[in-house]
Formats: structure tokens, C-alpha cells, sequence
């Protein structure tokens, strides 16, 4: 079996990876302990704006906007305009995203689980 190595030497903001997602355009997404980055088979690319949040989940709900799952709550992050949004839920750790329907999503926290239809 053969295996590459993504570490910090190689871009990422930390060796802890909490989280892994394959969008639809082929990107793949970390969550690490101290922020989000993408990774498109050559490089990593960081993204400063969430460098404070412990992703623990993430979830692509359309072509432009990942959900999140942070230790401070949930939150949008949108690709294009590179901003977030903090969704509001009560403030807990949120450890599991999983799509359910068009604009329609399940949320597993410390605190219980939630439909969220926005």
C-alpha cells in the first residue's frame, strides 16, 4: 500500500485532521484543531478567516457554501465571498453535519441533535 503524507511541513495548520470532505468540484476539505483548508491534490490552501475554530465536521450543502461544525457552534462558510455566518443553535460543540434534502440538514451536538432547515 503506498501513502503520501500531508503534515504542516506541507501546508496544513495543524497535524490534528478532525474532519474530511470531498466537495463536488473534487476539492478536499480538512477540519483540523486550528482551522479550515483545502487541499486540490498539489497544494494546501489555508483559510486565515477560520484559523481560531477546532472543525470537527464538515458538509457541503451547494457549490458555494460548506457547513461547519466548530467547537464554538455551526457555521456557513462560503467559497466565494470567503466569509462565515454562525447559525443560530444553542452554542455547543458541534461533532456531526449530514445533509438530509435540498437546503435540509442534521446536526449532532453535546447538546442533543437538530434539523435545521434554514
Amino acid at each position: 500500500m503506498n501513502y503520501y503524507s500531508i503534515t504542516t511541513f506541507e501546508g496544513l495548520p495543524s497535524n490534528t485532521v478532525s474532519a474530511i470532505k470531498k466537495d463536488a468540484s473534487g476539492f478536499i476539505w480538512f477540519g483540523t484543531k486550528v482551522g479550515l483548508c483545502r487541499f486540490d491534490g498539489c497544494e494546501v490552501k489555508t483559510y486565515p478567516l477560520l484559523s481560531e475554530d477546532d472543525i470537527w465536521s464538515i458538509e457541503e450543502l451547494d457549490n458555494d457554501t460548506l457547513l461547519l461544525g466548530t467547537v464554538s457552534g455551526l457555521k456557513y462558510f462560503s467559497r466565494k465571498a470567503n466569509s462565515t455566518v454562525k447559525l443560530d443553535i444553542p452554542s455547543t460543540i458541534v461533532k456531526s453535519i449530514r445533509k438530509t434534502a435540498e437546503s435540509q440538514f442534521l446536526v449532532g451536538t453535546e447538546a442533543g441533535l437538530y434539523l435545521v432547515v434554514p
